[in-house]
């Protein structure tokens, strides 16, 4: 008994065992990459036993669970003794333009709740988790209460990274990995992280196929095109929807708009298999419900007195929510035995497993869909010797700036949002800085008064 008292203690001792210094020591500034290193976080050492659980607290508030026996060398073996932990918390805007960080994924903007760099290393090698094993970290929520997802640091190519949620990063790997481009044989290509039911899907009506004149019609009063509408709003019977399914069945219907942009007869079009007749007569109740066309919005001029035509199929649609969820829950067991050993909870800290090491980021989509973008435009006299971040006031988001023709450019910024420009640059013998108040527009901002600054003038500018 006295064991299951012991093991909790051993494991908070251990968190503050570490051979970081306590004090920090700058480099001089010789570049706009001293200054860089300067600003970038101190990396904190642990070691740990490897066939030993062990809890390890970073200084920023950063707690990771390790379980026994996790690690191995990229050859499948496993190391004996002792390993190390390297840990790198980046909670502040310094420290992620320190480490050229960013929050975005792809084309999307993300609100962060942190970013750390955990690896590990024995007898001077790289470690990596086993497959099917995975660490419980542990972010402090620093008074953020919206909920987040954990993603991982995914290299595109040699030069270009983006973050990936982990649920779907078997996505991304599929892809970056596909050597085919016949579309029937990316599906098969595809190694799902869970078992695929059918409960993950949502089987939804599509059509397979337009007039020409119909593509991009839209309806009145509003951006919803026919096309998506089809696909988001009309809800057949779910036996109907596999039937169509298990059959692959496409129904062709020939029909006519009235005047006001109201589908009306629909009719099976002739030389066309018939499906059922009792799944016909529902498609046209669910078609009957599509409100008016804005015929004003059709690429092409649409005859009324012709036969235009459209083909419905159904097909399935993975459910992103349940796909998450399932494959979360694959690791609800390891979090739950982690967070009393971690010490915390769910309401002051986000708790993820995570089955990567590297660079890890609590992160959420930011939900941006309505609103415009522009590709933002950074003038400045130091292009060539420059970093440049767009700073967001409303969110813990950032975004660096890529030179281009001797400007700084963002692309995908929404227009409207307040932010802060930062640009650092090494100029003249001297570490630099310029910073900008301003709103998203489609002019741009011109980034001129460079001038030097202290490291500490800098992090109470940055944050």
């Amino acid at each position: 008994m006295l064991r299951k008292f012991i093991l909790p203690i051993a494991l908070l001792l251990l968190a503050s065992c570490t051979d970081a210094p306590t004090t920090r020591t700058y480099i001089p500034m010789n570049s706009l990459e001293d200054i860089l290193t300067n600003l970038a976080p101190i990396e904190e050492v642990f070691e740990i036993v490897a066939n030993e659980e062990s809890v390890i607290t970073g200084k920023e508030g950063t707690a990771v669970y390790i379980p026994a026996n996790v690690f191995q060398f990229a050859d499948g073996t496993t190391p004996m003794g002792n390993v190390q932990v390297q840990l790198k918390e980046c909670y502040s805007i310094t420290s992620m333009i320190g480490e050229k960080l960013h929050t975005t994924s792809g084309s999307q903007l993300l609100e962060t709740g942190g970013m750390i760099r955990l690896t590990a290393t024995a007898d001077g090698k790289e470690l990596e988790l086993k497959e099917g094993t995975g660490v419980v970290v542990g972010f402090p929520k620093l008074g953020n209460a919206s909920e987040m997802d954990i993603f991982y640091d995914f290299h595109l190519n040699d030069t270009v990274s983006t973050w990936v949620a982990d649920y779907q990063m078997y996505q991304a790997e599929a892809e970056i990995n596909r050597t085919t481009t016949d579309v029937s044989e990316i599906g098969g290509s595809i190694k799902y992280p869970i078992e695929m039911t059918g409960d993950l899907y949502d089987n939804k009506l599509y059509n397979c196929i337009l007039s020409g004149a119909l593509t991009n019609i839209k309806l009145k009063g509003g951006e919803t095109t026919l096309k998506k509408y089809i696909a988001d709003s009309l809800k057949l019977d779910s036996a109907i929807l596999n039937q169509l399914l298990e059959n692959h069945r496409h129904v062709h219907f020939n029909i006519t708009i009235d005047k006001t942009g109201k589908i009306n007869d629909m009719y099976i079009q002739k030389d066309t298999e018939s499906p059922p007749l009792y799944i016909v007569e529902a498609i046209i109740e669910d078609m009957n419900q599509i409100p008016p066309l804005d015929l004003n919005s059709s690429m092409r001029p649409i005859d009324l007195n012709e036969d235009l035509y459209i083909g419905i199929t159904a097909w399935k649609e993975l459910n992103q929510e349940r796909f998450k969820k399932k494959f979360r829950d694959q690791y609800a067991n390891l979090i739950s035995d982690a967070s009393s050993k971690l010490g915390r909870s769910d309401v002051d800290n986000y708790i993820f497993a995570s089955t990567r090491l590297g660079w890890i980021n609590c992160d959420r989509f930011l939900d941006l869909k309505d609103e415009q973008k522009t590709e933002y435009i950074v003038r400045t006299n130091h292009a060539e010797d420059v970093t440049v971040q767009l700073v967001f006031n409303d969110t813990r988001s950032i975004m660096p700036g890529q030179l281009k023709d001797d400007q700084i450019v963002f692309k995908n910024v929404p227009i409207g949002r307040s932010v802060k420009v930062i640009g650092i640059s090494y100029a003249n013998g001297k570490p630099t800085m310029s910073t900008l108040q301003t709103t998203i527009n489609p002019i741009g901002a011109d980034l001129l008064a460079f001038e030097e600054f202290s490291l500490d003038e800098l992090d109470a500018q940055l944050n």
